[in-house]
């Protein structure tokens, strides 16, 4: 009975260290060489409920170090409401940008 217990025990342990193992693997940072950069590009059109989540998200990708890079949100016809919480977004995050149209390389 001892040793069906201390078994079940070990195999347990194992499990638990493969999966630490798997899940460090599954969040190994990309790496940039020195001359490129990461730029994720979020292009929104219309109403868009779901901007300040999308963008938390991807904020959360990069502030934990899996993406270094930065957030661009393209204005491509927001609604009033929706470049409202773009420029919020933008305000105190020097990791965000918000590209109005007619500005920044031509939109």
């Amino acid at each position: 009975m001892s040793g069906t217990i201390l078994l079940s025990l070990l195999l347990t342990l194992l499990l638990f260290g493969l999966f630490r193992r798997l899940r460090r693997a599954l969040h190994t940072p990309v790496r940039l060489g020195r001359s490129a950069h990461l730029t994720l590009h979020l292009r929104v059109e219309g109403a868009a409920p779901e901007l300040e989540a999308a963008a938390d998200g991807l904020l959360w990708l990069l502030s934990d170090g899996v993406l270094p890079g930065r957030l661009v949100i393209e204005d491509a016809g927001m609604d009033a409401e929706t470049r409202r919480v773009a420029e919020y977004l933008t305000k105190d995050n020097d990791r965000i940008e918000l590209w109005m149209k007619g500005t920044n390389n031509g939109i």
